[in-house]
C-alpha cells in the first residue's frame, strides 16, 4: 500500500520538483555510503596537514592560515575552521569530506543532465520529451555512480583529499555558469563563472582546466551556427585559454627554477604518465587492487611492453571515443573530460613532482567517464524496451548488482581506512618489492603496536633503499626506544655516512653516548650536528639539557636560537622556562 501511494504521490509533482527529490534522494545515497568514515583516524597525510600545522593553532591568524600554502589557501581554511568547530577530532573533518561530496553529487546530477539534453539535441536532434527523458536516466546514472564508486573512497574517506572535493564543488557550479552564458543568459553568468573558476583553483590547480573543457563542450556537444562559435572561439576562449597558459608558465618556471631547482623534466616519465592514466580507466571499470599507494615503475622506451600497452589502450580509447560520437556525443566528451582533467597531474609528474598514481587524483575526472557511462546505460535501456520482458529485466538486474557491488565495495575500502595498520599492510602487499609501503607500515606499527613489530619493517624498507635516511634515523629511534644502543649506535653512523649534510645521524649518537653516560662524546656529537645543520632545534635542545648544570648562559643562549629558529615548535616550549640565566651553584 505504501510505495504504491508513495508513486502517486510523486507522480503529482511537478517534473522540476520530481527532478530535484532525485538528485536530494542521490545525495543522500552517497551520505550512507560513506556513514562508516565517519569515525576514521587520521591517517598519512592528516598529520601533517592537520595536526602538525602551525598555522591552525592561532585560528584568529588568517594571514598564517592563508599564507600556509598560498597555491591552495581555501585547502588550509577549511581545516581551519573544521577545527574551530569540531576541535582536534577526525570525525568533524570526515563529516565535511562527506558533506562535500554530497554536494557534488547533486552538481554532477545537474551537469550529467544538461550535457545529456545538448547531446541529445546534436547527435539526435530528438523532440523535447525524448531528450528530456534520455537525459534523466544519464543524470541518475553519471550520479549514482559519483556517489558509490569505490575508486572515489580515497578522495571522500582520506581527510588529506579535501582538495579534489572542494574543487569539484567550485569547479562543476563554474562549468554550469559558463554554459549558461553562452547558450546567451548574460555576462552575470561570465562573472559567476570566473568568480567559481578562481576559487576552484585555491582549492587544486586542476581547476585551470575549466577553459578546456568548455572549448570541449563547445565543440562536441553544443548546436550553434559555425559563425557563432568561431566568434566565441576568438573572444571567448582562446584569450581565456592564453591566459591561462601564461599562468601555468609562471607557475612552472617558478616550480623548477626557485622552489625545486634539483628535479628536471624527464620524458620517460611521459611514458609512465600514460600508463597512469590506463590504469585510472581500468580501475574504473574494475575497482580490484585499491590502495593508499601504487607502486609504478620506470619505463624504459617506447617499445618497452608497458610502453606499448599504455599507448595502446589510449590509442583504442580515442578510437572508441570517436566512434561512439554516431551514437552520442557525450560519450567523446566524457572521455576527453577524463583525459583534460588528468592533464595537470601527469604534467607535474613529468617535471619530477608528485605520484604517477594517486587514487584520489580521479575524483574530478571520473566525472566524464561517469557521464559517457550514463549515456551507454541510457542506450542500453531504450533498446531493451523494444524487446523481451525477460532482456529488459536481465538488464535491470544487471545494472542492480553493479550498484550493490559498488556501495558493498565502498563500505570495504571505508572499513579498511579505520585501521592504519590494514591499510598500510595491504599496500605492502600490492607492492612488496617497494620501499615505501614498509617504511609507513613499520611507522603505524610503531605507534599502534610498538618498537618491536616496527624494527622487521623498518629493516626490510631500509634492504630495498639503503639511502633511505628517514628509515635509518626512525630505525635508530626504536632501538634507542628499546634501549638497545650498541645497535642503535650503528645505525647512526650509518646514517651520518648516508647523510652526510643531516643534523640527523650526529644527535642520534649524542642521544645514545648520553644514554650510556658519555657527556663529553655527547656533547660532541651533538656539537656536530649544529654544525652541521644550523637551523636543528632538537640538537640545540638536548645540548641545552647537558649544559643546564654546569653553564647556565649557554643553555641560554642555546634556547634563544630554538625559539629564533623555530618559535611555537616543542623544543621552543621546552626552552621557554628557560628564559633566564639562573646563579651559579653555591653562588649568594
Amino acid at each position: 500500500m505504501f510505495l504504491p501511494s508513495l508513486r502517486r504521490g510523486v507522480d503529482t509533482l511537478a517534473p522540476g520538483h520530481r527532478r530535484l527529490m532525485t538528485a536530494v534522494s542521490l545525495a543522500l545515497l552517497a551520505w550512507l555510503a560513506y556513514l562508516n568514515s565517519l569515525n576514521n583516524p587520521f591517517i598519512f597525510d592528516d598529520h601533517r596537514l592537520i595536526l602538525e600545522n602551525r598555522s591552525l593553532v592561532e585560528l584568529n591568524d588568517l594571514r598564517a592560515i592563508v599564507w600556509r600554502d598560498v597555491m591552495r589557501p581555501l585547502i588550509n581554511l577549511s581545516y581551519a575552521a573544521d577545527l574551530w568547530i569540531w576541535g582536534p577530532r577526525p570525525i568533524g573533518f570526515h563529516v565535511t569530506n562527506v558533506l562535500l561530496h554530497a554536494v557534488n553529487v547533486l552538481w554532477v546530477f545537474s551537469l550529467a543532465r544538461v550535457l545529456a539534453l545538448d547531446a541529445g539535441r546534436r547527435s539526435r536532434g530528438e523532440a523535447e520529451p525524448a531528450v528530456t527523458s534520455g537525459a534523466d536516466v544519464v543524470a541518475i546514472t553519471a550520479a549514482l555512480f559519483f556517489a558509490w564508486h569505490p575508486m572515489l573512497t580515497q578522495a571522500v574517506g582520506y581527510i588529506s583529499g579535501r582538495s579534489e572535493l572542494l574543487c569539484a564543488a567550485l569547479l562543476l557550479p563554474a562549468f554550469l555558469a559558463a554554459r549558461r552564458f553562452i547558450l546567451g543568459g548574460g555576462g552575470r553568468w561570465l562573472a559567476a563563472a570566473l568568480a567559481l573558476w578562481l576559487a576552484s583553483m585555491t582549492a587544486k590547480e586542476v581547476g585551470a582546466m575549466l577553459p578546456f573543457l568548455l572549448l570541449a563542450y563547445d565543440r562536441l556537444v553544443l548546436v550553434d551556427e559555425p559563425a557563432r562559435a568561431r566568434r566565441r572561439l576568438l573572444t571567448l576562449y582562446l584569450p581565456w585559454i592564453g591566459c591561462t597558459l601564461l599562468a601555468a608558465a609562471v607557475r612552472v618556471w617558478i616550480l623548477v627554477n626557485i622552489e625545486y631547482p634539483a628535479d628536471r623534466m624527464d620524458w620517460t616519465l611521459a611514458l609512465v604518465a600514460v600508463d597512469a592514466i590506463r590504469r585510472y580507466l581500468l580501475m574504473l571499470v574494475h575497482p580490484a587492487g585499491q590502495s593508499i599507494f601504487h607502486a609504478l615503475y620506470p619505463i624504459a622506451g617506447l617499445l618497452d611492453p608497458r610502453a606499448l600497452v599504455a599507448l595502446g589502450t589510449l590509442a583504442g580509447v580515442v578510437a572508441f571515443a570517436w566512434a561512439a560520437r554516431r551514437l552520442d556525443w557525450l560519450i567523446p566528451f566524457g572521455l576527453c573530460w577524463f583525459v583534460l582533467v588528468l592533464a595537470p597531474s601527469s604534467a607535474l609528474f613529468v617535471m619530477g613532482r608528485g605520484e604517477a598514481f594517486a587514487e584520489h587524483r580521479v575524483y574530478v575526472a571520473c566525472i566524464g567517464v561517469f557521464m559517457a557511462g550514463g549515456a551507454i546505460v541510457q542506450h542500453v535501456l531504450t533498446f531493451v524496451r523494444v524487446g523481451p520482458r525477460q532482456i529488459r529485466w536481465l538488464a535491470y538486474i544487471v545494472l542492480a548488482v553493479i550498484g550493490l557491488q559498488m556501495v558493498t565495495r565502498t563500505f570495504v575500502r571505508n572499513a579498511i581506512w579505520s585501521s592504519p595498520v590494514a591499510l598500510w599492510r595491504e599496500s605492502v602487499d600490492l607492492a612488496p618489492d617497494h620501499w615505501l609501503p614498509r617504511l609507513m607500515l613499520a611507522e603505524v606499527l610503531r605507534e599502534h603496536v610498538g618498537c618491536e613489530a616496527a624494527e622487521p619493517e623498518y629493516r626490510h624498507a631500509i634492504a630495498l633503499r639503503p639511502e633511505e635516511s628517514f628509515a635509518l634515523k626512525k630505525l635508530g629511534e626504536c632501538l634507542v626506544e628499546m634501549r638497545r644502543t650498541p645497535e642503535a649506535a650503528q645505525v647512526f653512523r650509518v646514517l651520518s655516512e648516508t647523510a652526510p649534510a643531516s643534523a640527523d645521524g650526529p644527535t642520534g649518537l649524542g642521544i645514545v653516548a648520553m644514554l650510556d653516560g658519555d657527556v663529553a662524546a655527547s656533547r660532541a656529537r651533538l656539537e656536530e650536528a649544529i654544525a652541521r645543520d644550523p637551523k636543528t632545534t632538537l640538537a640545540r635542545r638536548l645540548l641545552a639539557t647537558l649544559e643546564e648544570p654546569v653553564d647556565p648562559a649557554k643553555t641560554l643562549r642555546l634556547c634563544q636560537e630554538v625559539q629564533a629558529i623555530a618559535p611555537g615548535t616543542a623544543d621552543a616550549e621546552w626552552c621557554a622556562g628557560r628564559n633566564a640565566p639562573r646563579p651559579p651553584r653555591g653562588g649568594g
